[in-house]
């Protein structure tokens, strides 16, 4: 499927992601823990209970939404959206660079790199390396492929239906697996400009906002983490 014209949807959007990965087993863990502290939060109100149960209930959510809840990468035929716990980057592929991988994925753009946090090393400390030149990644040929050029066997994802894009051949969302698909999906992207399938922005820039989840999530943990100094201390 051929990526969309840029004068196809209006200006400043980049409509829906292609693909958004996220480390699950660490998202349900940040779900979690939001519930629990909303949850311990919530009932020590209710039962009028001494309130530094109150204020674990809120750093408990904050933390929880910080580090695993909210973090991830949506892919996009555009570019990328970075979203880690306080700061949202869009970074569009005129400006995207590399992506490596060390203990986060890494995005550069130009000398500024951006982490990743959504996307961390576990065990798998491989670096990302390109795709094949062939397929489109944005059309749906690499992003189908890219797990079997990770592992350089061919016919990985019929013998593990848990592979995919951005995963090992294990089926894990790493930083290796996603940086391999980034510069798999930029390739694509310069390759649709050089057909004339898209036309690049000559303005497009990388842009930085405050995520408000986040900043509320630092304000709780904040809220939290005073109530239980002061509790302690009377």
């Amino acid at each position: 499927m051929p990526l969309p014209s840029r004068s196809s949807e209006p200006a400043g959007s980049w409509g829906r992601p292609v693909l958004v990965l996220r480390q699950w087993p660490t998202v349900v863990g940040g779900v979690v823990a939001v519930l629990a502290g909303a949850a311990l939060a919530l009932s020590s109100l209710a039962a009028r209970e001494p309130f530094p149960l109150v204020w674990w209930g809120l750093a408990l959510a904050g933390l929880g939404w910080l580090l695993a809840a909210g973090p991830r990468l949506a892919v996009h035929d555009r570019g990328l959206v970075i979203r880690n716990p306080l700061r949202t980057v869009r970074v569009p592929w005129e400006r995207f660079d590399l992506a490596t991988a060390r203990w986060v994925l890494i995005v550069w753009a130009g000398d500024v790199k951006h982490e990743v946090f959504g996307i961390v090393s576990h065990a798998d400390r491989s670096a990302g390396r390109a795709g094949s030149p062939t397929g489109g990644v944005l059309g749906g040929g690499r992003l189908a492929g890219a797990a079997d050029e990770l592992s350089g066997r061919p016919g990985e994802r019929a013998a593990r239906p848990n592979a995919g894009p951005g995963r090992d051949a294990r089926g894990r969302v790493t930083p290796g697996a996603a940086a391999a698909l980034l510069t798999g999906a930029h390739e694509d992207w310069a390759e649709g400009v050089a057909e004339g399938v898209l036309v690049p922005d000559p303005d497009a820039r990388v842009t930085r906002s405050v995520d408000p989840v986040g900043a509320l999530a630092v304000l709780a943990v904040l809220a939290g983490a005073l109530g239980i100094t002061a509790a302690i201390l009377a």
